[in-house]
């Protein structure tokens, strides 16, 4: 369990997937994520367990965002295996009602501090669209990332950028 000033960051459950379900099914939350939304809880369901088999594999990958005071899921964050790529990807997507009150930020720098300091990472990556510029402004402007190119994974073509410890 990671803990922020206004969230609970934790892995994924197979009981987070009706909440969950809300989130991965929303089309402007997922605009910029592959693959796109989730069409049924069965396709939210098969998604956690993924993220729950990373996460063993791996000993990281996605968490969710709970918020303290209401204990509502607010999204979820984390660090993934780019497949075939071998780096470390920060990704995180946020409820539109949570939306432009920093909790983008605030659980990326949680989950980076994790990140370098207990799982001893040297560097952590983040992909993203070039139309996403809420997400570039982020990972620049509150989270020091810096673009080194460009990079072909998920069947497209992403924005690459890294941060070292």
């Amino acid at each position: 369990m990671i803990e922020t000033k206004r969230l609970l960051i934790r892995p994924y459950i197979i009981e987070d997937t009706v909440e969950a379900y809300s989130l991965f099914n929303d089309t402007d939350v997922m605009a910029f994520i592959p693959y796109g939304i989730d069409k049924s809880l069965q396709d939210t369901q098969d998604r956690i367990n993924k993220y729950i088999a990373h996460f063993n594999t791996y000993g990281f990958g996605k968490y969710v965002l709970i918020d303290k005071s209401n204990n509502e899921l607010v999204g979820d964050c984390g660090i993934c295996r780019i497949e075939n790529k071998e780096i470390n990807e920060l990704g995180y997507r946020i409820k539109k009602k949570y939306w432009n009150l920093g909790f983008a930020t605030e659980t990326a720098k949680g989950l980076l501090e994790y990140a370098f300091k207990t799982l001893k990472f040297n560097e952590i990556h983040a992909i993203v669209e070039k139309q996403n510029q809420k997400s570039i402004y982020i990972l620049e402007r509150k989270l020091g990332f810096e673009n080194i190119g460009q990079i072909y994974c998920y069947g497209e073509k992403f924005e690459l950028y890294k941060l070292k410890n």
